[in-house]
C-alpha cells in the first residue's frame, strides 16, 4: 500500500504556544535557503510552520516560496523525524528540490541538537523547594 502524501491540516503548526515553545527551546540549524527550529511534537507525525519576512519580496514571492517549501515537505514527509518543524524562509527563489535537500539535512541537524539538549536537561538535578 503507498504511503499518502498529502498535507492536511493536522500536519500544520497554528497554535500561537507551539510557535513559542519551538522559537523559546531555540533548537535550531540554518543555512542559505532555510532556518530550521525543531522540538518534540505532541502527535505521532510531523507538523510544519512556514515564516516568511516582508525582506523575501513582495506577498506573491514569499507566497510562492511557502508553497514550494510546502510542496517538499509533503514529498519527504516520511523521511522526516516526528518533530514540530518551524521554517524560517532565506531565500525565495530555490526549487522545491534544493528546499526539500536542506529541509532534510537541517532537520537531521537540529534533531541531533535537540537531542542533546533534552539529555542535558534530564542530567540536570531539579533542585526542591524547600518545605518549610
Amino acid at each position: 500500500m503507498a504511503k499518502r502524501l498529502g498535507f492536511s491540516k493536522r500536519q500544520r503548526i497554528h497554535q500561537r504556544g507551539d510557535f513559542a515553545r519551538l522559537l523559546r527551546r531555540r533548537c535550531s540549524a540554518g543555512d542559505g535557503v532555510l532556518v530550521v527550529y525543531v522540538d518534540a511534537g505532541a502527535a505521532d507525525w510531523p507538523r510544519l510552520a512556514v515564516r516568511a519576512s516582508k525582506r523575501l519580496g513582495g506577498a506573491v514571492v514569499r507566497n510562492r516560496a511557502r508553497r514550494r517549501l510546502k510542496e517538499a515537505f509533503r514529498l519527504r514527509q516520511h523521511e522526516l523525524p516526528v518533530l514540530d518543524i518551524l521554517c524560517q524562509l532565506r531565500s525565495a527563489d530555490a526549487s522545491v528540490e534544493a528546499f526539500g535537500a536542506s529541509l532534510e539535512r537541517l532537520v537531521r541537524a537540529a534533531q541531533r541538537r535537540l537531542e542533546r539538549a533534552q539529555a542535558r536537561d534530564a542530567a540536570i538535578p531539579r533542585s526542591r523547594p524547600d518545605s518549610r
